[in-house]
């Protein structure tokens, strides 16, 4: 699937500690040893996270917010124990340096033997602070990317804690305000005749 192409970088670590805890595995009580197949986006964006556009309902337009969810597809190797998660943490860092505090949410989802699944992450609906922050007062997004890292927390079948740590980007559309980051030109300076200026506010 070549659209998920950009979020690649997001989990090779996640690939590389899953490879290395093999070595040190107990064959006669073994833990779970899942790795992360693909990271991907909800609603079919080739984009994680918040797009901002304009809708309008009985006339009365209003400003409107898609939250595009990061979706991971984890598989666990056969042979070895299923594991059940229970919740995952989440660290937003937005590219003009804004950390948000770390946040945990509840989690329930089972990741068989030998099995496939997908797990959706809902950050962007449940937590308001993200929107709050980089659109504040419902304006153009202060800033228009950033990334969240992920950690996934669950217990294997033998018992052991399993965690798995994902950094995904994310980025941040508007569909109503341009993109400011190129500067306007600059408005011609007024002649110096003493010709009157239109008073009318009109923009």
């Amino acid at each position: 699937m070549r659209k998920h192409k950009f979020l690649f970088a997001a989990f090779v670590a996640a690939l590389v500690l899953g490879a290395a805890s093999a070595c040190s595995n107990n064959p006669f009580l073994p833990h779970a040893e899942p790795r992360v197949l693909e990271v991907k986006s909800s609603q079919g964006e080739e984009f994680v996270g918040i797009k901002q556009s304009r809708g309008e309902e009985d006339g009365v337009p209003f400003i409107l917010y898609t939250y595009i969810e990061p979706v991971i597809s984890l598989e666990n190797r056969a042979g070895f124990p299923e594991i059940n998660f229970k919740r995952f943490s989440a660290k937003v860092t937005l590219s003009d340096g804004t950390v948000l505090p770390t946040k945990e949410f509840s989690l329930i989802k089972v990741l068989p033997a030998g099995g496939v699944a997908d797990i959706q992450f809902p950050i962007m609906s449940v937590d308001s602070d993200i929107q709050n922050v980089v659109y504040p007062g419902n304006n153009a997004p202060r800033v228009r990317d950033g990334f969240v890292d992920l950690i996934l927390f669950g217990t294997d079948l033998n018992g052991y804690e399993i965690q798995i740590p994902i950094t995904v980007p994310l980025k941040f559309q508007s569909l109503i305000f341009p993109d400011t980051r190129v500067p306007p030109e600059l408005a011609p300076s007024p002649s110096p005749t003493g010709a009157s200026s239109p008073t009318s506010g009109g923009q």
